[in-house]
Parts: structure tokens; sequence; C-alpha cells
């Protein structure tokens, strides 16, 4: 709960590429990322209260995140 996301622990994230059935257990490879090397974390921690511009910026100019956090930081820059 808040607890988790306060400390910035806020799950897995992961992109399919492809559909099928995934192992229970076994390991999981990084086939690619993103050349603006936004991770989960800087995301998290751009969309809390009194969050550095600067990072709101750089997570919000990543182009495949999704359009509602591209909203939310929008609003919170505006504010800012």
């Amino acid at each position: 709960g808040k607890r988790l996301v306060r400390h910035g622990r806020t799950g897995w994230y992961l992109r399919v590429v492809a559909p099928g059935r995934v192992p229970v257990a076994g390991p999981i490879a990084i086939v690619e990322r993103h050349p603006a090397a936004v991770t989960v974390l800087d995301a998290h921690r751009a969309s809390l209260p009194n969050a550095d511009p600067a990072l709101i910026a750089r997570v919000a100019a990543v182009a495949p995140l999704a359009a509602d956090w591209k909203g939310w930081l929008a609003e919170s820059l505006v504010e800012a």
C-alpha cells in the first residue's frame, strides 16, 4: 500500500512484446531499454508532490509514456 509507494516500491513493470505463456519461475531478460533511460522509479518520483520539475519534464518527454501519465505530469509542471 501507501508505505510501499512512499518508499518507491512500485512493483514490476514489464512490456509484453509477444503474447504467449510465461513460466512461473525463470529468468526475466531485458531485451531493450529506451534511450532516455528513465526508470519506473524515476516516473514514480516524478509523480510525487514537490517533485523536481527537471525530473518531471524528463519523464514526460518519453514518447511511449501513457497519455494519462503525460497529462498528470504536465499538470504538475504547471502547478510548480
